[in-house]
């Protein structure tokens, strides 16, 4: 069964090219996903993959391993 995600990611996914080239890729290569788009707008990466091959938090993992998770919140 297919999902969509969405993650959030560091702003420099956005001010790099091959940052965001890096991350899809990566997250591509793992069974079950099918789509990786990083939305500048939103400043997430989109996800779809099936839940029946990858868990959501698997996805978020990857994107922390690779250094382009979310920026602490500043308070």
């Amino acid at each position: 069964m297919s999902a969509t995600t969405s993650v959030p990611v560091t702003a420099s996914v956005f001010d790099c090219q091959n940052c965001a080239n890096t991350i899809e890729r990566v997250l591509q290569k793992e069974d079950g996903v099918e789509a990786v788009v990083a939305d500048e707008q939103t400043r997430a990466l989109e996800i779809r993959f099936d839940q029946s091959c990858i868990e959501e938090l698997r996805l978020r993992q990857l994107v922390e391993e690779w250094g382009y998770g979310p920026e602490p919140e500043s308070g």
